[in-house]
């Protein structure tokens, strides 16, 4: 009886696996930001970055997407924004999806230890992944970024900064 329950669950329709014009989504995520590049100023080392997205469907592919991106540090923390666009590659008759995305990504670094200043970075975030259709209004999906930023203010010396995040991530249609 559990076998046929979760067959159902699985076997979904073949529109469940598209979006429409006008739906909203929205996307929890939790992950990794390695900072490979980044001023002496700035102490991010170990750390966990979360978020919220939310999207706008323009079209069966194509979606304008903004988020909010707070990475944790053990020394620091940076509020991370994020707006831009998103691009799906459907296969109409496969529950799996490949994306690619760009977001303009302004962000305010905020230490939590004295004698550190704080400073804002405004970059463009490169993005690819995939999403799975777990049910017609569940997504999980799995991404890797590439963070290039400008940095500004707070007594630093280099002008740009670079990180790589690898993001799991959850999607609930609304």
């Amino acid at each position: 009886m559990k076998k046929i329950a979760l067959l159902c669950l699985l076997a979904l329709p073949v529109s469940a696996y598209q979006y429409k014009p006008g739906e909203w989504l929205l996307r929890g995520i939790l992950g990794k930001s390695v900072v490979f590049v980044q001023d002496p100023m700035t102490q991010i080392d170990t750390n966990i970055l979360t978020g919220l997205e939310v999207e706008y469907m323009v079209g069966p592919k194509l979606s304008v997407t903004g988020a909010v991106r707070p990475l944790f540090a053990v020394r620091s923390v940076s509020l991370g924004f994020g707006a831009g666009a998103k691009y799906r590659f459907v296969n109409k008759e496969v529950p799996l999806i490949s994306f690619v995305s760009l977001q303009l990504t302004p962000s305010a670094y905020i230490p939590t230890t004295t004698g550190v200043k704080s400073h804002f970075n405004l970059g463009l975030r490169p993005t690819a992944g995939f999403e799975y259709f777990v049910a017609r209004d569940l997504v999980l999906g799995i991404e890797a970024a590439l963070n290039p930023s400008f940095v500004m203010g707070g007594g630093t010396t280099n002008n740009m900064e670079a990180s790589f995040e690898v993001l799991a991530s959850a999607t609930w249609r609304l």
